[in-house]
């Protein structure tokens, strides 16, 4: 308990209410904001320091709010008729409980508390060892956290006479509830259980994360976790907030997708509603409203997940279709360009670049069907008519080293179509090297078109309808999606550890997210130390891991991602890079953005 008055951190509260200097927080944590859904505490140390405080009237000394300013548990001083003074709470609705706690004479310490949808609570302790507490229970709350402290604001709540004097705070301190271990079961769990015994645990990773503080073992049990996981916290170092799969590797899974199950199928009935002519071919086409997965575009992986975990991507509607007869060639069965800007009438066998003047960085132009190799399926962007809004993908008619992803923005007339960039792509147009006088469009650029609905013309395809949120799937065997285990990939990233320290993730699967399995992505005055993945199943994502920290000129020192490492762990099926790092510009260099990063 404090025995001295406030020092030069103390605070003098003026509890008239006028000229108030007072102490707020608004956030309780740096970012990420930590939004605790479970016991939070404010101490501090109190002298009330003669204060007069007529009858009936209190004085505020600390409000805990919500984001929307509701009281979530306050704590008031009052004078008894003895002169002496006095501790309640005020309640979320604003009234104030009828128990009191005597404070003693001078610095006593002070804690009030609150667990939302349940109690709040009072502790004093006194210099002389008096001391005292009480708890209301059932309590209600408009918010699942605290998030905003306010410490000596007395605003006086008085009826009759107006307090007088100033009261001394000091050491003042918000804690949280530690948790040592954190037990986890997506099946037989519940977010309502305490979680700190392997008999009743918690079913979510969210709320796992929540409840770490350094040292925290958060225990996976296995199964499927659906959801991303952002930790708002950092270990320390020898004491790392770990988690750790308890089934071992492979049991435990953190999904970025939804089941196909929790949509509502009907077999599509209209062949002009995915724009075929009357009488086309649309058996085996299941349709969706998909409005409730929140798609801003057609997902990255639609895939058949069977009971065993094992995993077979459908591909997107696309002509030509899907083939791949030698497993490294992707491209072989696309089709070939005829030009850019224009058909290419000379040989670039022969003569490399006679075909220059006819490349383009936005247009593309094919009118036949291609003959070799054999067995490529015959048809051309003419043929397929007026493709405005499908995707394609292209490489560069130069070396076929760069693929490019655009949208089809203009069909300028049969088999001449002008492409657009995609949103947060790097360059506007098709340059090889990024280079806009080496336009990479051309005769031989190799392509495929998909994400028109009316390309479903293969068992296995499927397209989404932005503008309608439909998705269509023509299944495999003419069953609804939601009998054979389809998945639809909808979360960004699987674990986010970007400016976080002193973590550890032991055994645990990322499967099926849009964008990373794993991202560190920090900038600035941002750091992450000491960063231990170790048996992870990373795969069916855009890039499998993702490392980056850009400490440009004027950072704090030490901001870098240091002491990272990765050990024993498979990344697979990825669209674009196993393990991707950034670690700043060059002309903006002041450190390393990482350093000490160990792969064995």
């Amino acid at each position: 308990s404090a025995a001295r008055p406030p020092g030069a951190s103390g605070l003098s509260v003026d509890v008239t209410g006028a000229d108030q200097a007072y102490l707020q927080r608004f956030n309780l944590t740096d970012w990420p904001h930590l939004e605790f859904p479970r016991d939070t505490y404010f101490s501090f140390s109190l002298d009330p320091n003669g204060v007069e405080i007529p009858d009936g009237a209190t004085v505020s000394l600390v409000r805990m709010r919500d984001g929307d300013w509701n009281v979530m548990a306050g704590l008031r001083l009052r004078q008894d008729a003895d002169g002496g003074y006095e501790i309640g709470l005020e309640l979320p609705d604003g009234s104030l409980d009828d128990t009191w706690l005597a404070l003693p004479d001078g610095w006593s310490t002070a804690v009030l508390g609150c667990r939302p949808h349940d109690w709040i609570g009072i502790w004093v302790e006194g210099g002389a060892g008096a001391s005292g507490e009480h708890v209301v229970t059932g309590m209600s709350h408009a918010a699942d956290f605290v998030q905003v402290i306010i410490l000596g604001k007395a605003d006086g709540n008085c009826s009759g006479g107006t307090p007088s004097g100033t009261v001394h705070v000091d050491d003042a301190t918000l804690l949280f509830a530690a948790y040592p271990d954190v037990w986890v079961d997506a099946e037989a769990g519940s977010d309502a259980a305490e979680g700190d015994d392997p008999a009743a645990p918690i079913a979510s990773l969210g709320l796992a994360a929540m409840l770490t503080s350094p040292g925290t073992v958060v225990h996976v049990a296995p199964g499927d976790y659906r959801e991303s996981l952002v930790l708002p916290v950092d270990g320390e170092e020898g004491s790392p907030v770990r988690f750790v799969a308890t089934g071992g590797r492979g049991t435990a899974r953190i999904l970025g997708s939804e089941p196909a199950s929790s949509l509502s199928w009907s077999v599509l009935a209209d062949p002009a509603e995915i724009g075929l002519a009357p009488g086309s071919d649309v058996s085996g086409i299941w349709k969706a409203d998909a409005t409730a997965l929140g798609l801003d575009g057609p997902p990255r992986f639609v895939v058949i997940r069977t009971a065993d975990g094992a995993i077979e991507r459908l591909p997107l509607a696309r002509e030509p279709d899907w083939q791949v007869a030698t497993p490294w060639k992707f491209h072989e069965f696309w089709w070939a360009a005829e030009g850019g800007e224009e058909v290419t009438t000379c040989d670039p066998v022969a003569d490399p670049d006679c075909d220059f003047g006819d490349r383009s960085g936005e247009w593309l132009i094919d009118h036949h069907d291609d003959a070799d190799p054999v067995g490529v399926e015959p048809g051309s962007l003419e043929s397929l008519g007026d493709v405005t809004g499908a995707l394609v993908h292209v490489k560069d008619c130069w070396s076929g080293h760069y693929t490019y992803w655009r949208r089809v923005a203009e069909v300028a007339e049969p088999g001449r179509v002008r492409l657009e960039a995609m949103p947060g792509e790097w360059t506007e147009g098709c340059w090889f090297d990024h280079l806009p006088s080496n336009p990479a469009l051309g005769w031989n650029s190799k392509y495929f078109v998909e994400g028109l609905p009316r390309f479903m013309d293969t068992p296995g395809e499927w397209a989404f309808d932005e503008a309608s949120q439909a998705i269509y799937v023509r299944t495999p065997d003419g069953r609804s999606p939601a009998e054979i285990g389809i998945e639809i990939s909808v979360r960004d990233a699987g674990v986010d550890l970007s400016q976080r320290s002193w973590v550890e993730i032991v055994d645990l699967g990322f499967l099926l997210f849009e964008e990373e399995g794993v991202r560190v992505s920090n900038g600035g005055d941002s750091r992450s130390y000491g960063i231990l993945l170790s048996g992870l199943d990373v795969g069916w994502s855009l890039r499998g891991l993702y490392f980056g920290d850009d400490p440009g000129p004027g950072s704090a020192e030490g901001s870098q991602i240091r002491t990272l490492v990765l050990r024993d762990s498979t990344v697979h099926d990825t669209d674009s890079s196993a393990i991707a790092t950034w670690a700043g510009r060059a002309e903006d260099f002041v450190r390393p953005g990482i350093t000490n990063f160990v792969v064995y």
